[in-house]
């Protein structure tokens, strides 16, 4: 190369690497200079602070005072706060005590500049029960979230009756971590790096997969540009607020919902462990439910709420109802689990395309007991058909459309295209076609 064009590329290299300074330096200032933004918190219910180790951490109330407790805890993340339960809040508390708090470095509660770390998150959430709650309550956790209230259930199960997981994808810790996390807390490169997340761009980085829109970006950008909003979010970067829980999450005794968008698990490293992080240890709880939402994502609270509530509420009337002592109940087979995972993913993948609700997934199906329920024979007796039909054995398969067990009527033994064999038949209530893998 001429010496002629190694000067070119220099002045060229120096112009580029000018022009990118340059361009930092105005976002760095530009963020200085706009922080910070006015912030509100706009759900619902009575605004309370819980004085927590000589900081404030912001909370929301709403609901009956009578009513069962339940703590809703959004995932850490940039920009985020407990608005991120905006949308199942409301309903949920037609019939709980909802409590909903900002984490420490997020939304409204303080974000002092100390060291962030998931025991920190864990205390918090003990704390916030033992503290502000005062009885036993049930959790609901997204994201990163689950790791805490798993931690907490486990480490104080008298404060904690049941558990709601949306997404619980770092249970083993993180997967996918920042490259440079080791520099991610160094002050220069906080300094530099949290200014570019907090822009525009950033936010389509982030979010881009998710249907925002403009008044979503007008709230990030306000969570953003807060005083020593940085300090959480580079510490998640850094990965100190993730840690390996799925002992104690096997070990829990409590009752169970997961939560999975079906995207979402398509995108995870999760699917093949998802029988893992459903099935119990120890003796078979009935209270441990997987559902799946179609066409969701991670965020399937603010995707579909609609779809998560109705979930909640089905799974909670279902474990106060049918649910029996643990004393009673014997240990399901970790290989009688895993057979029938693989053919409840079967009975997703035939269903996926007929046209059926967002539900397609329902709780692990356990199979037949000497020591069924007074009350689920009183149903299968109520829902028999003919009495010409009586001698035929009884068929039992979830309804989508009711929203419950129903007995197959005319059921049909069929081989699947794998070549398992199944039962198909219909509702007796609704004439919805039903499914059950196995015959």
């Amino acid at each position: 190369m001429s010496k002629p064009v190694r000067r070119l590329a220099g002045l060229w290299v120096g112009t580029v690497v000018s022009a990118i300074l340059t361009a930092l330096g105005v976002v760095v200032l530009r963020h200085a200079l706009e922080t910070p933004q006015p912030l509100k918190n706009q759900l619902p219910g009575e605004s309370l602070l819980y004085r927590w180790r000589r900081r404030s951490i912001f909370y929301k109330v709403l609901g009956a005072a009578d009513a069962p407790p339940l703590v809703l805890l959004h995932s850490p993340g940039i920009g985020a706060s407990s608005r991120e339960m905006q949308h199942i809040m409301p309903p949920l508390a037609l019939t709980y005590r909802v409590y909903v708090p900002d984490l420490l470095g997020f939304g409204l509660s303080d974000r002092p500049g100390e060291e962030y770390s998931a025991v920190l998150y864990t205390a918090l959430c003990r704390d916030f029960l033992r503290d502000v709650v005062q009885r036993p309550a049930t959790l609901l956790a997204a994201g990163l979230s689950c790791n805490y209230v798993v931690a907490a259930a486990f480490s104080t199960p008298d404060l904690c009756t049941s558990l709601v997981l949306i997404s619980p994808t770092e249970l083993e810790g993180s997967r996918q971590m920042f490259p440079l996390r080791k520099y991610a807390e160094v002050p220069l490169i906080k300094a530099l790096l949290y200014p570019l997340l907090s822009t525009h761009l950033g936010f389509l980085a982030m979010r881009g997969h998710q249907r925002n829109g403009p008044a979503d970006f007008t709230r990030f950008y306000q969570d953003t540009h807060q005083f020593g909003a940085e300090h959480a979010v580079m510490a998640l970067l850094a990965g100190k607020l993730t840690e390996n829980v799925l002992p104690q999450f096997k070990a829990l005794s409590q009752p169970m919902l997961v939560i999975w968008g079906t995207r979402a698990l398509e995108n995870t490293r999760l699917p093949a462990g998802l029988s893992s992080i459903a099935a119990p240890s120890g003796p078979a709880y009935r209270g441990r439910t997987v559902e799946l939402v179609q066409d969701a994502g991670f965020a399937v609270h603010e995707e579909q709420p609609e779809s998560v509530v109705a979930a909640i509420r089905r799974w909670q009337a279902e474990t106060n109802v049918a649910l029996p002592a643990r004393a009673e109940t014997e240990a399901l087979p970790t290989e009688a689990f895993n057979q029938l995972t693989e053919q409840k993913k079967e009975a997703l993948s035939q269903t996926a395309g007929q046209g059926e609700p967002a539900m397609l997934a329902r709780e692990v199906p356990l199979p037949e007991t000497a020591e069924t329920s007074t009350l689920e024979q009183g149903k299968r007796q109520e829902n028999r058909p003919a009495a010409s039909e009586a001698a035929a054995p009884a068929v039992v398969a979830y309804c989508v459309k009711c929203k419950q067990k129903r007995e197959m009527l005319n059921p049909q033994r069929v081989t699947m295209k794998n070549g398992r064999p199944a039962m198909r038949g219909t509702c007796p209530i609704c004439g919805t076609g039903l499914n059950r893998i196995g015959g």
